[in-house]
């Protein structure tokens, strides 16, 4: 009975038996189900960095823009009439005064917003 057994078992352990032969097609899809879920989970995660670099160069951008802005001096409410227009001209003859006195103050720079009021 014991060698019948070792036979069997030799039987199926011969690398073109038909167990083994499933346990290898069983290893491949193992290997091929476990690959594909690790795939999956980084590219999940490769989403979710790229969001949020996205979303961190947006804010620094804005930060930028607002760092920019911090020092524009806006004159609100200065009707386009014809007396305006002459203290206008005042005021830009100045500017390019205040632009010659040093290095700092050419960088300030004035313009007319032509956007219409509502």
């Amino acid at each position: 009975m014991l060698n019948s057994n070792s036979a069997k078992l030799d039987s199926l352990d011969r690398p073109d038996s038909k167990l083994s032969a499933e346990i290898s097609t069983f290893k491949s899809d193992l290997k091929s189900s476990f690959v594909t879920v690790v795939g999956q989970e980084v590219k999940k995660n490769i989403e979710c960095v790229n969001l949020e670099v996205k979303t961190v160069k947006r804010k620094l951008t804005e930060s930028i823009d607002t760092k920019d802005r911090e020092r524009n001096i806006i004159i609100f409410n200065l009707q386009e009439v014809l007396d305006s227009l002459m203290s206008k001209e005042t005021v830009m003859k100045n500017a390019q005064k205040l632009k010659l006195m040093s290095v700092e103050l050419s960088k300030v720079w004035i313009s007319n917003d032509l956007t219409p009021e509502h």
